[in-house]
């Protein structure tokens, strides 16, 4: 495991919580950076309002636009504790659709956090614990190479994110999903409520999931930070051994619903740029032999970045949707359905045969 020492940040470290850490190759913990200006607790703000150690505005300002920078690639969402809301404070139930830009997130009344959606273009490693910690140490697993959030008030719980490649996603057998290592079983009483929450080691790759990166804990009065240095514009795709556990755990899932395929057994060629999203780097999109084009999900092309929120039987310049899923949006050729000349009615008469 690369666990690497957070040097010259004014590190304080409780000896209770950095000794078992530091005989673990040494890990420190940072200082705090007060991200954005959230309702904290009155305490949490006096503190930084201190003459010794006030807010820093510019730190404040310069994170909030590193956030603001990512807006084309991420979605974000206004968060009380950890429930998206909307503009009105009240819980958001269809928030898989919606995305909010940094500035109005910030003006949400209510808003006690950001999250951000995770996905095939956006992995979180979630260490819920020191037992999970460990466990990911013993794999060998890297946390200093990526984006890193972490809580003022638990060093043992904290996440790193990362932006997978297209040659890692296309190895991923059934596409978006999370999977989960539980490292120390939760301990409950007689009646089944939670006396001690549980330790585990998660995967977020789905967009079904959003996970909370700046702003208060909804426990404990504890705050997200960044460390120095491990900020969003310092994220990096995973590495061989994180994405090979990821792929583990992948391929422990069950099989999805089999969904109708269009690719046959047709041939493919490379599109450069392609005609549905712009992608004219990193090609990933292909056109098949008999007609049909896949146009691949990334996180800085896809169809709907490009399109926006598309349906089955859309028509893009001369394409038609014909499928639609995690990986990519497949189309084909699109033809017009024609009306059928009705034939003109016949002269002849029939004739009447007349009853007197």
């Amino acid at each position: 495991m690369t666990l690497k020492k957070f040097e010259g940040h004014g590190v304080v470290v409780a000896p209770m919580l950095a000794d078992p850490l530091q005989t673990r190759q040494g890990v420190r913990f940072p200082e705090p950076i007060c991200i954005t200006g959230f309702n904290y607790s009155e305490d949490h703000q006096m503190a930084h309002d201190t003459a010794d150690g006030g807010v820093n505005h510019n730190e404040i300002c310069r994170q909030a636009y590193q956030l603001h920078l990512k807006e084309s690639f991420w979605d974000f969402l206004p968060c009380k504790g950890k429930v998206p809301i909307g503009l009105n404070g009240y819980y958001l139930k269809d928030w898989n659709d919606k995305k909010f830009s940094i500035k109005t997130i910030l003006s949400t009344s209510g808003a006690t956090g950001i999250g951000v959606k995770t996905g095939l273009h956006l992995l979180c490693k979630d260490i819920d614990g020191e037992t999970a910690l460990t466990y990911a140490a013993d794999l060998g697993l890297n946390f200093d190479d990526s984006f890193q959030v972490h809580r003022d008030d638990d060093p043992w719980r904290f996440k790193v994110l990362y932006e997978p490649t297209p040659k890692q996603i296309a190895k991923l057998p059934y596409g978006q999903f999370q999977g989960k290592v539980v490292t120390k079983e939760a301990v409950k009483d007689d009646d089944g409520e939670v006396k001690k929450k549980g330790e585990a080691l998660e995967v977020f790759l789905t967009n079904d999931r959003q996970v909370l990166i700046t702003g208060k804990h909804p426990d404990n009065n504890g705050n997200y930070f960044w460390p120095r240095g491990y900020g969003p514009e310092d994220i990096k795709p995973p590495s061989d051994e994180v994405w090979n556990f990821v792929l583990e755990l992948a391929n422990q899932q069950d099989a999805p619903k089999k969904k109708k395929h269009y690719g046959g057994g047709a041939s493919t060629k490379r599109l450069n740029p392609c005609p549905i999203c712009g992608r004219n780097r990193d090609l990933w999109c292909e056109e098949s032999s008999n007609g049909l084009l896949f146009c691949m999900n990334g996180s800085t092309f896809s169809a709907e970045k490009e399109h926006g929120t598309l349906k089955l039987g859309d028509v893009i310049d001369g394409w038609a949707l014909v499928d639609k899923n995690d990986l990519c949006h497949t189309f084909k050729v699109h033809r017009p359905l024609t009306r059928r000349k009705r034939k003109p009615p016949s002269h002849k008469y029939r004739r009447s045969a007349h009853v007197s």
